[in-house]
């Protein structure tokens, strides 16, 4: 066991309350799980019961949570100052690659095909990327309202958001383009999201009502893998091999397996206390793919983003003035002098 302070978070985190984890072994899972009170960021080993708080140094606002799994690197978003902050899935060698112009960041997913990083800022109504060390930064998609929970396919190259203000589940390419809606009905509080890519699957916590939804990629064959009627909030979301794990706000870690709709407490602390993101760290989250932007950056001077298994566009980011040029690959300066 673990004892730690928490602080308030803009999503209602209670004040300086004791913490105490208590973990229930789970057959066959071994993937570490890492898990955010909002001051600290908690890794379980699910395989040893094992877990420890990360050497993060923030004082609350901590809100979502994504992996590269192959470098070991988790990043995650403050909703509270603003930032997206990038550091070791030991909590090593924290450093802040996103903050100006960051308002409240709510939603992170990392596409470990092209090395890029996206999220949504709730404050600004928008989904942004940039690439992995915060460089070339972005905004794809603006106008949402609330956006939070969001998921990248980089297979298919297709992005996943939810919209807490017009309770909707979107969809567009990884370019921002095509967006659409997916699911409308049955909506209230959509947060978390995840993509289970070997079955082509959409999963996402809906903490108002209680459930854990699916579908296909497109939205069909919709479904409920799970009803929870705990009477608190659901919020984060991860996946492992067939099993999903969501986190409640009542200080707890539960796994359902998709297939039966089975739930198990993994994780539980003594002390009422609310938990928001939640990821899995191991190798089949994130399997070996490919697409036009994996090698040489697609031939893109700045910022290459993939469109679909073989497609990609090169693009400019927001600062600098630039502007994609005639090859459709350069970004070049947009200021001229005449003579």
């Amino acid at each position: 066991m673990r004892r730690g302070g928490v602080t308030r978070s803009p999503l209602g985190l209670p004040m300086t309350c004791v913490v105490v984890f208590l973990l229930f072994a789970v057959e066959k899972l071994d993937a570490s799980l890492l898990v955010t009170n909002g001051t600290n960021i908690i890794s379980y080993d699910i395989s040893t019961s094992q877990e420890t708080v990360l050497p993060v140094s923030e004082t609350g606002g901590i809100v979502a949570l994504a992996v590269d799994v192959d470098r070991q690197l988790l990043y995650y978003t403050n909703a509270e100052t603003g930032a997206i902050v990038r550091c070791g899935v030991d909590g090593s060698d924290q450093q802040t690659i996103a903050s100006t112009d960051v308002t409240q960041p709510t939603g992170i997913a990392y596409d470990w095909v092209s090395g890029l990083v996206y999220w949504t800022d709730e404050g600004r109504g928008t989904v942004e990327v940039a690439q992995g060390d915060g460089a070339n930064r972005k905004t794809l998609i603006s106008g949402q309202m609330f956006p939070r929970g969001i998921a990248v396919d980089p297979i298919s190259g297709y992005l996943f958001w939810g919209n807490q203000g017009d309770f909707t589940i979107r969809r567009a390419r990884l370019d921002g383009s095509d967006v659409e809606v997916l699911h409308h009905t049955g909506l209230f509080w959509p947060n978390e999201l995840v993509v289970d890519v070997q079955q082509s699957r959409l999963f996402w916590v809906e903490g108002y009502y209680g459930y854990i939804g699916s579908s296909n990629l497109d939205g069909t064959n919709r479904t409920v893998v799970a009803n929870v009627s705990s009477g608190h909030v659901l919020f984060g979301l991860a996946l492992r091999e067939d099993i999903l794990y969501y986190t409640s706000w009542d200080g707890k870690v539960f796994s359902v397996d998709q297939n039966s709709g089975e739930l198990s407490e993994v994780v539980s602390e003594e002390e009422s206390d609310r938990l928001l993101g939640l990821v899995a760290v191991h190798p089949d989250r994130q399997p070996t793919g490919s697409n036009q932007c994996q090698t040489d950056n697609g031939d893109c001077s700045h910022l290459c983003l993939p469109t679909g298994p073989d497609t990609r566009i090169c693009t400019c980011p927001d600062d600098g003035g630039l502007a994609i040029g005639m090859d459709n690959k350069t970004c070049a300066g947009t200021h001229y002098h005449s003579c």
